[in-house]
């Protein structure tokens, strides 16, 4: 993966996911950084967050989107199927893995688009995955949508 791709925060536009109760150990991915040098064009996600759930020993990912203004269902979906097809590609497919694409955001949603966010799904492993959303600048915001 490389240190040089990873982050110490989810902060992108105004809008941060807090990694307050996320668990130890933990890596961020910046995307921004990461999709580049591994070679993979077109819309990327912010970051993407793995950590261990010792107690099931499974790999837990979540590909995250920071939206400080207006959300576009169809761009945030592509951006977290793209975040998804990375872990997808890192991740051994032997290797249990469970994936959380989560659009963070610091307005409403216009009720078309939470339509839209509803119906559109994050394909992971042969699993139709449905975007959790949640909002931007909240104390535990992350660990809360895990939880969800």
């Amino acid at each position: 993966m490389g240190v040089e791709n990873l982050a110490t925060s989810c902060k992108e536009s105004g809008c941060e996911a807090s990694l307050t109760d996320v668990p130890f150990p933990r890596v961020v991915v910046s995307a921004n950084k990461a999709f580049p040098a591994h070679k993979m064009g077109g819309k990327r996600c912010d970051y993407i967050l793995f950590f261990m759930n010792v107690s099931e020993d499974t790999l837990v990912t979540a590909p995250i989107e920071l939206k400080g203004d207006r959300v576009n269902a169809s761009e945030v979906s592509e951006q977290l199927q793209r975040g998804a097809d990375f872990v997808n590609c890192l991740a051994p497919a032997t290797f249990d893995c469970d994936c959380h694409p989560i659009l963070f955001h610091n307005s409403s949603i216009h009720p078309a688009d939470r339509k839209r966010l509803n119906r559109a799904k994050v394909q992971f492993r042969g699993i139709n995955l449905t975007i959790k959303t949640a909002r931007c600048n909240r104390p535990k915001n992350l660990a809360n949508a895990l939880s969800k």
